[in-house]
Order: C-alpha cells, then structure tokens, then sequence
C-alpha cells in the first residue's frame, strides 16, 4: 500500500491485553488518495477478512485540514 499514490504511511498496532487486537493506522496527503485506495484489490481483500473476525472491524477516518510544526 505504501507504493500507492498519497500514502504517506502504514503503522500496525497490535492490542498488548488481547492479541487479537490490531489497529492499522494510515496517513494519506488527500482524501481523493484515500477513495482510490478504498476501491483497490488490497483494500478490498482487507474488508473481505473481517468475516473470518470474531467481531466486526471497525473503520474510523480522522481529516486533518491544517497542521503546524511547534519547535519546544
């Protein structure tokens, strides 16, 4: 996914109570990135898992519109 047009970066979490527990956590330049990302193969082979999961898996999307560098 990393070589996707926008992926900025993949991280995967994994739950240190329940081993079972994954968050992936992705950084995209654009929206428009994120929506042909959420139509490609990779993504849908992703969802198709979550009916092998013992509990729905959960999408949630943060947006950003402005950010600044404070130097401490």
């Amino acid at each position: 996914m990393r070589q996707e047009q926008g992926c900025i970066d993949i991280l995967v979490y994994r739950g240190l109570e329940d081993e079972n527990e994954f968050v992936v956590l992705e950084k995209w330049l654009r929206k428009e990135d994120v929506d042909v990302h959420q139509q490609s193969e990779t993504f849908t082979v992703l969802k198709g898992t979550g009916s092998l999961m013992l509990h729905k898996p959960q999408l949630t999307m943060y947006t950003i519109s402005h950010s600044e560098v404070i130097t401490l």
